[in-house]
């Protein structure tokens, strides 16, 4: 792997640059750094290793998480994080999250932001989630499409805890990736225009009849 000097030059960085680099930035940063590297450390693992008992325990009962793939939803509680990781894994069972800077930790308060490289394959049914699909909700086919994204979650710590965590990344050119939405030069892109016409011209009629008469 190479990495840029301060002149713009390239220099080798060997694998034990990546590994110990958290550990001197960790050091520098005091006992609230390593704090926050050991956490993310084993946040890392739990995500990858898909297990979700190892997840529930790194977070707090009442967890809150916000996701863009939640159409507006939100996660309450560990229950319904457990959901919803199952209903992600089933989607994308090879999933892999990296850290790809050093984290970001607040001024005031337990908040932390790292920004991630997220990666997976669309090999199984992908459910739509959310209170308002119900427990039979449609679900996307799979196609073997892979993804690549860099994402940016805030995580909220309490007690050492999550408590709240919110990822935030682009949801079009993840939906684009994994085959569900129409990229920008697909011959498809016209029919979806078309389609959303016919469907707004119900949503302008059902509009102008709730308006009240007066």
């Amino acid at each position: 792997m190479d990495s840029p000097d301060m002149d713009g030059s390239m220099a080798a960085v060997t694998r034990t640059d990546i590994v110990e680099r958290p550990r001197r930035h960790a050091s520098e940063a005091g006992a609230d750094g390593e704090r926050i590297y050991d956490f993310l450390a084993r946040w890392a693992e739990a995500l990858n290793s898909h297990d979700l008992d190892q997840l529930d325990a790194l977070v707090c009962e009442d967890v809150i998480w916000v996701d863009p793939a939640m159409f507006g939803d939100t996660v309450h509680g560990r229950a319904e994080m457990r959901a919803f990781h199952e209903t992600l894994l089933h989607g994308f069972p090879d999933i892999r999250f990296q850290r790809v800077s050093s984290p970001y930790a607040a001024l005031e308060g337990g908040g932390v932001a790292q920004r991630w490289r997220m990666t997976g394959t669309f090999t199984g049914d992908l459910r739509l989630w959310g209170t308002g699909f119900g427990a039979t909700a449609a679900a996307y086919a799979p196609n073997r499409r892979s993804f690549d994204l860099e994402i940016v979650s805030f995580y909220e710590l309490r007690a050492g805890l999550i408590c709240h965590w919110a990822i935030h990344y682009d949801l079009l050119d993840f939906s684009q990736q994994i085959g569900i939405l129409p990229p920008r030069e697909s011959r498809m892109l016209p029919l979806v225009v078309r389609a959303q016409r016919l469907v707004a011209r119900g949503q302008r009629r059902r509009t102008a009849s709730a308006r009240p008469r007066g």
